[in-house]
């Protein structure tokens, strides 16, 4: 194991450094800048248990002694919701202090559709694409899409600009 790696609670209590096992958290950190905060909200709470969000509120109150994340009466469904946005908030928060969490388990990552996708990988591939084709060159990167459904978007998309 490495040893310049902190992890847990004590982590945060140093350089604010650190890494944390944390599926649900590690989703949040990665996605508020690229998905709408009630789309995370929802993603997050129809696909996290109760008992996953729970250990995650848990999680953060270790390293957030100063803020008191409560837990939240009313049915299950209400719950998460709940202590989702709570958690959401307090990642979003730019005074807060948390270490990066990581992900052990993959398959407990929501699988975000297309009406999430982060365009911006497409987008680079376009305009990788366009520098491509303005200098007569086959495009050595690997695709997203077929080539024809490639063609296609990269023509309606530098049409778009014009």
């Amino acid at each position: 194991m490495n040893n310049d790696v902190a992890v847990g609670p004590e982590a945060a209590a140093g350089s604010g450094a650190g890494i944390t096992q944390c599926e649900l958290l590690c989703f949040i950190q990665r996605k508020t800048s690229v998905m709408a905060f009630d789309d995370l909200l929802e993603v997050c709470s129809s696909f996290y248990t109760l008992k996953e969000v729970e250990k995650a509120r848990s999680l953060v109150c270790g390293f957030v002694p100063d803020r008191q994340l409560t837990k939240h009466k009313g049915s299950d469904k209400e719950k998460v919701q709940k202590t989702m946005m709570d958690l959401t908030k307090l990642c979003l928060d730019p005074s807060v202090k948390l270490p990066a969490f990581c992900v052990l388990d993959i398959s407990r990552l929501p699988p975000v559709g297309v009406k999430h996708v982060d365009v911006s990988l497409m987008l680079q591939e376009l305009l990788e694409r366009q520098l491509c084709c303005s200098l007569n060159k086959p495009c050595p990167f690997p695709t997203l899409l077929a080539n024809e459904e490639t063609d296609d978007v990269t023509t309606a998309a530098l049409s778009f600009g014009r």
